[in-house]
This record gives structure tokens, C-alpha cells and sequence, in this order.
């Protein structure tokens, strides 16, 4: 029986001449397409910027939506570290100070399809692993996957849901602001942690730099839902980001990763840069009384540009100063010959503007002002006429002896790489290194130190009791 009702239709049959035009013309389409389509992906490679000999290949290129991506394959392992830096750190708080590391946190603890329990469930059902960091020039976020299909797609489409998708709830803001909230009065509690703060609020007062990266209790108690979406689509979008890829991956593959990526990511502009940071004029010095029997102290000012072109000369010079821990020249005038401090060294910590040059110790409180005497001296007189011979070339020998253990795993390299791609360094940068440090001379310390470091303008914060 028939189920229709009134009489059958019959169908009209259509001249086989037509049919067959209609297929031609199907497959003349999906040919243009899969042209268009090799095309394209075609381009994508003749733009690839490559650097393949040395210490890493790295190759680099740039989506359509503008992010800058650096890529290194490494077979050894089926695995893949995926590392995106935004200029998103703390520099880039504005009234709301701890927005940047509130934000931070909060990506990942959910997308407007699940809640923060099921993604991490996916991704430990995956044997992925998931994590971020806010520091003062940028944020970071790290994906690593293996890379057989079944894991690594499924932990990408995780990754673009909460970038594209982010959750910013009012339950999961209220956690984390408690979170942070206790982590900053933990924090008071601890001297080294004290001194850091005020530290920075002392040598950069107004500038951004100045802002502490877990922000203060007040402003991170009114940190809006609204405040943390707002920051999120201005900071967090392809054209203020950096892509670092290292693992188990062919270009092709790679760059379809970069895409899907790119594209998950809001739709803005790039940022402005940071203003310029003023220099120290005088010397200050600060104390915050603390209970404890020893001092923290902090001294020094701001110093280096990442893109200076005295980075190799002050880093080998520091070396020698106090950055070589047990052979540094602060370590045996302060601690070996005089037993004045627990600990001593110095560092650059060099930003996008002029990050800074500190000496750091540790004292008995009724021995702070002679060890500072002693740092203060032994710095006047490294400024004024830089290492021996012999100091500095035990320094390059150890600096360059010690420079493949930065490249000890695919998660340290690709660490290293998002940060050759957010300072702009070139793509030979991890080659000429070596030779770079093994080029510096005396003279070239000696001046650098002059010109960026100034034992009358520095400030000395000091955490512990009152001097007596």
C-alpha cells in the first residue's frame, strides 16, 4: 500500500546532458577550492622566516590576524609545549592594580561551556597539563599535549574554547579574588617579599613598573566582572601576543595550530608602548621596620632595555660582580673574607623599558651598615675600573659553558622562545650568543657599568627593625 494521499506523483526525468554538467561543475568548484585552499597554505610557507642551523631551528611567521608565531620542531618526543605571552603584566594595570594577575588566573577556569572542574578533568584524561603566570611586562599561558591526534585535538579545542569563549563568573571571581587577596597578606608576612615591593614602588614610583603584580588588597576587592572582560579583549588579542611552538610537529602542522589559535583569539588593536622610565637623581634610602633577626636588603635602580646593545657586556660584567654566586666578587669581599651577610648577589632583570640593576643580601641587623659599606665599595670600584683579566675570562668560560642547560627541554626551550619573540630578538639570537659573550672585553664592561649603573643614585630599601 501506498502512504500518500491523492494520486502518485511521477517524477519528470531530467536530460542525462544536464546531470552531467551539474557534476562537472561540482568538481570544477571543489577543484577551485582545494586550489584556493594550497594556495594559501602555500603563501603561509613562502613567508616563514627560518633560521635552521645551530642550537634551534626556529622558524617564524606571522597569521592574518597578527600573531607573531615561533616555531621549533623537535621529533626526539611526541610531545608539543605551546607557550602564548601577551603584553598583558602587571605594567599594564591601571587604577585596579592585580587586574592583570586576576585575569590570568582566571583563564582556564572556565568557558562559557564548562565549568572549571570538567576542563581540568578533560585535560587530565588527556595527559595534558595547563598553566599561566603574570609577570610585569607580559602574561603567560602554557599548553603542553602529546601530539598523537586523539590527545592533541581535543586539548586545542580546549585551549580555543577558553580563549574564545572565557567564562569570567561571578563564583569563580569571587574564589580567586580570595585567593589573591590571601596570597598578598601572606605575602606581607614575609621579608623578602616585603622588600621586593617596596623596592619597586622606590625606584619606579609612578611609572607602571612601580605596580606590585598581585595588586593590594583594596583594589583587588573591586575588581569587576566587567573590569576583567574589558581588559581581557584589550590586552589578550593576536596582535599583542607572541606564539612559541616546540615539539613533535611538521611546519604544516604547526601552522594549522598557529591558525586555530590566532583565530579563537578577541579581535583588537595593538597597545600602546610604556612610557619611558625616569631615572633615579639622588640616592634614597628606605626602612620598613619587621621583626625578624636579620635585614632584607634591596639596592639598586633602573638599569637595562632588553633591546640594549650593552645587554652582553653588563651580563658578563655582572658575572664577575655578584651574579656568579660563589666566584663573584660581592660574594668573597662580603661573605668569605668578612662573614657580614647569609647571602649576596646582584642581577639585571632587563624589560621593555629600563628594567632594573639590583644587589640583594641578607644581614644580622648590628652588621647592616658595615656590609652595606662593603657592597657599596666593592661596587664604586668594579664601576670605576671593571674586572681583571683573569675574572673575566673564568666568567666567559662558565657563562658559556653553562648556556646549552637553557635548552635542557622542549618546556625550557619554548620558554625561551616566547621570549625571543616578545622582545623582538633576532631569530640567530641563541647561535651568536656565545660568541656574543665571548667578544666582550674590559674596556666595554667598564664602560657599560658606567653608563648604567650609578652608585650615587641608587635606592637602598632595608626590611627588618629599626637601626639603633
Amino acid at each position: 500500500m501506498s502512504n500518500s494521499f491523492g494520486p502518485r506523483a511521477t517524477k519528470k526525468k531530467q536530460p542525462f546532458f544536464l546531470s552531467g554538467a551539474i557534476v562537472v561543475l561540482i568538481i570544477l568548484l571543489v577543484g577551485a577550492i582545494f586550489h584556493l585552499k594550497s594556495s594559501h597554505q602555500h603563501n603561509q610557507v613562502q613567508h616563514v622566516n627560518r633560521h635552521v642551523t645551530g642550537i634551534l631551528s626556529v622558524q617564524n611567521w606571522v597569521t592574518p590576524e597578527g600573531l607573531r608565531v615561533y616555531f621549533v620542531p623537535s621529533p626526539e618526543l611526541p610531545m608539543v609545549d605551546m607557550q602564548l605571552a601577551f603584553d598583558a603584566g602587571s605594567a599594564r594595570d591601571t587604577t585596579l592594580l592585580g587586574l592583570a594577575q586576576l585575569t590570568n588566573t582566571l583563564i582556564g577556569q572556565g568557558s562559557k561551556y564548562k565549568a572549571a572542574d570538567e576542563i581540568a578533568e578533560k585535560l587530565e584524561s588527556l595527559g595534558a597539563q595547563f598553566s599561566s603566570e603574570t609577570r610585569r611586562d607580559l602574561a603567560v599561558m602554557n599548553l603542553r599535549s602529546l601530539t598523537a591526534k586523539r590527545y592533541l585535538d581535543p586539548a586545542l579545542d580546549l585551549l580555543k574554547e577558553v580563549l574564545e569563549t572565557p567564562s569570567f563568573n561571578d563564583d569563580n571571581i569571587t574564589r580567586e579574588k580570595a585567593r589573591l587577596i590571601s596570597e598578598i597578606q601572606s605575602s606581607l608576612e614575609k621579608p623578602d617579599a616585603v622588600a621586593k615591593r617596596a623596592f619597586y614602588l622606590t625606584i619606579y614610583q609612578n611609572h607602571p613598573y612601580a605596580n606590585p603584580i598581585q595588586g593590594e588588597e583594596e583594589t583587588v576587592a573591586r575588581i569587576a566582572a566587567k573590569d576583567i572582560m574589558q581588559f581581557y579583549t584589550q590586552h589578550y588579542n593576536a596582535k599583542n601576543a607572541v606564539l612559541a611552538i616546540v615539539g613533535d610537529l611538521d611546519l604544516e602542522k604547526a601552522q594549522a595550530v598557529a591558525a586555530e589559535i590566532s583565530e579563537a583569539l578577541p579581535k583588537g588593536a595593538e597597545l600602546a608602548a610604556l612610557p619611558a622610565v625616569p631615572d633615579l637623581r639622588q640616592s634614597v634610602q628606605y626602612q620598613v621596620e619587621f621583626p625578624s633577626s636579620q635585614t632584607h636588603i634591596m639596592q639598586g635602580a633602573p638599569a637595562l632595555r632588553r633591546d640594549d646593545s650593552d645587554y652582553y657586556n653588563l651580563y658578563v660584567g655582572n658575572h664577575i660582580l655578584g651574579g656568579g654566586s660563589l666566584v663573584s666578587q660581592l660574594f668573597d669581599k662580603v661573605r668569605e673574607r668578612r662573614g657580614l651577610v647569609y647571602d649576596v648577589h646582584s642581577y639585571f632583570l632587563p624589560l621593555r623599558e629600563q628594567g632594573p640593576f639590583i644587589i640583594g643580601l641578607q644581614s644580622r641587623n648590628e652588621e647592616v651598615k658595615e656590609a652595606l659599606a662593603v657592597v657599596e665599595e666593592t661596587l664604586r670600584d668594579f664601576v670605576k675600573n671593571g674586572p681583571s683579566e683573569d675574572e673575566l675570562a673564568a666568567a666567559k668560560k662558565n657563562i658559556t659553558g653553562s648556556f646549552n642547560l637553557q635548552f635542557s627541554s622542549n618546556r625550557t626551550i619554548v620558554g625561551q622562545l616566547a621570549m625571543l619573540g616578545f622582545y623582538k630578538l633576532p631569530l640567530d639570537y641563541f647561535d651568536t650568543f656565545r660568541d656574543k659573550i665571548n667578544d666582550v672585553t674590559k674596556e666595554e664592561i667598564r664602560g657599560a657599568f658606567n653608563k648604567h649603573v650609578h652608585p650615587d643614585s641608587m635606592a637602598t630599601v632595608m626590611v627588618g627593625p629599626a637601626p639603633k
